[in-house]
């Protein structure tokens, strides 16, 4: 079973989006680096969700309470975008 994963913000720098979570106030907000283009980004998750209609509803209520936008991706999308960003061991 696929999980669907809600992005609200993705940030150059890790204390760009520890801020922004801070300022958000949202329980269980998640920051995590991944590679997009050769350059990391630190994005803040919102939440995982068993099904689309579920993540989107997650991400309407956020839009709604904050007036900010949101993405659905797909864990294998974000899964995939980590280990690119991952160090090679």
């Amino acid at each position: 079973m696929s999980a669907f994963i809600v992005q609200i913000g993705a940030y150059r720098r890790r204390e760009e989006a520890q801020q922004a979570a801070d300022e958000l106030a949202y329980a269980d907000l998640a920051i995590v680096p991944t590679l997009r283009d050769e350059k990391t980004w630190y994005v803040l998750l919102l939440g995982a969700y068993r099904t689309l209609p579920a993540a989107r509803a997650a991400g309407d209520a956020y839009e709604a309470r904050t007036g900010g936008s949101y993405w659905v991706r797909t864990g294998a999308d974000l899964q995939q975008s980590i280990k690119k960003a991952a160090p090679s061991t």
